[in-house]
Parts: structure tokens; sequence; C-alpha cells
């Protein structure tokens, strides 16, 4: 709903800035006018990826402070890129007023629903109303994930726990015996459950939880509620046989998607050769000025299955910047960037040769980073589930990489490999869009790593 509605208002805003062109212009407004202008239309996706999509999570959607300034700061970071486009484009080549006209309408527009949505589904309501049945820190991290995440939309009305383990994130709120479990649902009118223990339920509990659900009450596991919430899959807290059941299942689910997916790897593939044609040569010619070296880096890497393939990008680093025989961790300020090569990542155009990679069937455009044989030897032994990752082909861009910058660490490898797991498990073509719409807010705000 609420990305229907931002689209709705971009379109809407696009459509108001095509009508104040029309007037100077001395020209009806009418639909061969419009169609004549559809490319105009790709400011909307533009709109969404730069300013939208940053503020559609929901610790930002529902709070109108912050959705306002994730809005502004994508606003203006439009104006600035179309001002630049626009000095530096042949003179009457672009309109001076109708992106204006369009990102003004957009940003009031955007602003006008969020503050209805918010409005609306903030209202007691619509609200949730959950208990808590568990103890220890797993309760605590449900509670805290529901506070501060979920506030304006549910509320923890009870826990169910032995008052003797209580964790002191619990203080305040009430506790029932787990044979007042069906009371206390009925009472307060509670719509959810979250099943925050390690342990099997008892028989008494078990009972109590039955009970719950045939009355229509949703029964959610602490680890279902970190997905939801953080769209990530809590490592520490998996089952030793997830493998084989959850994520099992969920891919099998959404295994008939490989063949869209394929098209739109294709597509994408051909897109960025013809980027990377046209700009190589000038990146080329930076890199050879800027540092010594080759133009292109090749590297051998992992893909689907644990297959080796050879990867291909821009070189950003200074020549020889590791010893034959050593593998270092890339970081976020690694001083072995050059100053051009840190332009390249942050625009990532250091990746444009990946896409023979892609066209190859080596790689797709959205899947987890691929990584060295190293570091895969490295991590599988400190991190169980890592070799998940391999499930799937790996990405020019994924969810880890668009949520995360890079990781010098195993704890940073660790929480990219929660995000990657989501991924895994929840992909869709819907999703690698979204995650392809991200990725291109995240160039043109230059936010690359």
């Amino acid at each position: 709903m609420l990305a229907a509605g931002d689209l709705t208002a971009a379109l809407v805003a696009v459509l108001v800035a095509l009508w104040l062109w029309s007037i100077p212009a001395g020209e009806a407004f009418t639909g061969e006018f419009v169609r004549s202008k559809a490319l105009w239309f790709l400011g909307a996706v533009l709109w969404l990826a730069t300013a939208g999509v940053p503020a559609a999570s929901p610790a930002i959607a529902f709070s109108f402070r912050h959705t306002a300034g994730a809005l502004l700061r994508g606003a203006g970071f439009l104006v600035l890129a179309y001002l630049a486009v626009y000095f530096y484009a042949p003179r009457g080549g672009l309109p001076r007023l109708v992106v204006l006209y369009f990102l003004w309408e957009a940003l009031l527009l955007t602003l006008a629903w969020r503050l209805i949505f918010i409005a609306v589904f903030t209202r007691e309501r619509f609200r949730h109303r959950a208990i808590i049945v568990g103890s220890g820190e797993a309760a605590a991290l449900a509670l805290g994930l529901v506070r501060q995440h979920r506030a304006r939309r549910s509320r923890v009305e009870s826990i169910v726990a032995d008052r003797g383990t209580m964790d002191p994130g619990l203080a305040g709120v009430p506790v029932v015996v787990a044979g007042d479990l069906l009371d206390a649902v009925l009472g307060r009118q509670v719509s959810e459950i979250i099943l925050a223990q390690r342990d099997h339920p008892s028989g008494d509990l078990l009972a109590s939880l039955l009970a719950c659900q045939e009355a229509g009450v949703e029964i959610v596991r602490v680890q279902t509620l970190i997905e939801q919430v953080l769209h990530r899959v809590p490592a520490d807290l998996l089952e030793p046989d997830w493998l084989m059941t959850d994520l099992a299942d969920a891919m099998r689910l959404r295994d008939a998607s490989w063949l869209g997916k394929r098209a739109l790897d294709v597509v994408g593939a051909v897109v960025g050769l013809v980027l990377a044609v046209v700009a190589g040569p000038l990146i080329g010619l930076a890199i050879r000025l800027n540092s010594r070296g080759p133009v292109f880096y090749r590297q051998e890497r992992l893909g689907r299955g644990g297959i080796a393939f050879v990867l291909v990008k821009f070189r950003t680093m200074h020549e020889n910047a590791e010893r034959p025989g050593e593998a270092r961790w890339a970081g976020r300020d690694d001083p072995r960037v050059t100053r051009v090569g840190r332009l390249l990542r942050r625009m990532r155009l250091d990746e444009l040769p990946q896409f023979l990679n892609v066209l190859k069937g080596e790689m797709s455009l959205v899947g987890p980073r691929p990584e060295r044989a190293e570091f895969v030897e490295q991590l599988q032994t400190a991190l169980p589930f890592y070799r998940a990752r391999l499930m799937v082909p790996p990405g020019i861009t994924g969810w880890a990489q668009v949520n995360l910058p890079y990781g010098d660490s195993v704890g940073a490898a660790r929480l990219k490999l929660e995000y990657d797991l989501y991924y895994v498990k929840h992909r869709t073509l819907l999703f690698d869009c979204a995650i392809l719409l991200r990725t291109l807010g995240t160039v043109l705000r230059m936010q690359g790593s």
C-alpha cells in the first residue's frame, strides 16, 4: 500500500509537471501531448529510487519527521544532479523548469500521502496487540524489536514467563502464567503471539497455544519476527535442520522464477555492456593516468555450487596491492584504493565489466557477493550455514550489498550472511527488481563502497 501510494504520487507529479510545461509552450494538454512526453515518466522511477525507497523502511515510514527528512534529502540530491547535467548539456538541450516542477510536486504529493498514511495506520484500531511467550534474552529481543521497529503498529500487552526468569529488559510489561494465556488473549483482544523461547513448549503451554490458534490468533516465532522487521535471517537462532526444512521449502516455492530471472539478467547484461563500451575508454584512461598497472582486474571467485570462475572488474587498487598467496579483506576506507578507484567504487562503475560474467551465466544481476575461495573456507568454519550463499548465483548487487558497506571482519561477514540468507529464502523476480531499484538510488547518490 505504501509503495502504491508513493508510485501514484510520483506519476501524478509527472502529469502536473507536464501540464505546467504545456502552458508556456502554448500546447493543449491532451493525451497526445502526454504520450509525446512519455519519456518523462522515467522521472517517477528516479524519484522512487532516490527518495521513496530509502524512506520506505518501517522505522522511517511511520515517523513523519524521518520521512520528511529522507524525502528532502532525495529531492535535494536530484536537484543538484539535474543542475550539474543541465550545466554540461548543450545549450537548449534540456528544459529548465519541468524537472523542478516535477520534483516540487513529487515532494509535496509524497509528503501529503505519507502524512495520511501515518495518521490513519497509527490509530489504535489498526495497531496489533501482541503477547510474548518466553523469557530471558529471546523474550527481551522480541520486546525490543516491537518497541523499536513496530512501536506505532504493535503493542505488547503481556508476557508469558516465570517471574523468576524475568530479564531486566522485560521490566514494565505484565506477566501471566501459561494456564491463563487464552484468557489473556481473549480479554485483551490479542491478535498475535510471539514465541520467544529456544526449547519446545511444555505440555500445558502447547495446549494453551493450540487453543489460541483455534481462536484465530497468529503465532509467530521470534526468528520470523526478526525476518519481518529487520529483513534478515538470525543465523544465531536457527535450528540445525533449518537448511533441510525452512529454507528448502521456501526455495522450492520460488524456483519457478528462474526463467524470468535469467531473462532479466540477459537484458541487464546487454545494457550494462553497452554502458561499459561507452564509458570504458574514459575509465581506462583515468585509471592509467592515476596509477601504474593494468586497466582490468581479474580474480577467481566462487559461484553457484562452489564452482570457480574469473571475475573481471576495472582496477581500483594500486598494482600488487596483495602479495602472492596473501588474501586480505577489502575495507570501506582501504588505503590500497587509488583516488580514481575510490570514485569508481562510489559510483559502482568498477563493476561494469562484470556484466560479461552475467551474460556468460557465471553471475546474476542480483545475488550474494561472490567471494574468494580463501575467505569461503575461513568463514564456513566460523559461521554455520555460510555455504548456503552458494545455493544461488552470486550477483553484481544484492540484498546485503544495498544494506551494508564493505565488511573487513568475521563479525561483519556474519551480519552480511544474515541478509544473504534472507535473500536466498525470499528471492523472487519482484524482490530482484526492488534491489535493482535501491542499487540505482545508491549509484545516483554516489554512496557505493
